[in-house]
């Protein structure tokens, strides 16, 4: 009966043991597993909190373009606005026919053609000649 004991009291030992180690795993895989969940929350709102401050620099940037263009437009528009007052003052002297024609005269003097003619475009549908 010694014997029986002997090898009962060390089944046991071994059994006791062997549950040890798997507890031990499992909490190791639980461990492992909200490391991993906590982990890659943290990188998903990482990587949102970077997108997001990069579009909004973005954003940003695009507004400030926008306004310095409307800005441009609103000088130009007063530019215009200008020199419109500056020509109807001119038409009130009577002096906007000559410039028109003076206008007129210059643009045909510097190469334009005359009225209903056209130069003919090239052939693009025309194999090029390859040189030998």
């Amino acid at each position: 009966m010694g014997q029986f004991t002997g090898k009962l009291s060390m089944l046991k030992t071994r059994q006791v043991e062997t549950a040890m180690e798997v507890r031990e795993r499992m909490n190791m895989q639980g461990e492992m597993t909200l490391l991993c969940k906590y982990w890659g929350h943290w990188r998903l709102s990482t990587k949102a909190e970077r997108l997001d401050t990069y579009f909004k620099r973005k954003l940003e940037s695009k507004r400030k373009q926008v306004a310095g263009v409307q800005t441009l437009f609103q000088t130009f528009a007063t530019q215009i606005e200008a020199n419109l007052d500056v020509e109807a003052d001119d038409d009130d002297l009577g002096g906007h026919e000559s410039r028109r024609r003076k206008r007129h005269s210059g643009s045909r003097s510097q190469g334009s053609l005359p009225r209903g003619t056209s130069v003919p475009l090239p052939d693009i549908h025309q194999k090029a000649a390859v040189a030998s």
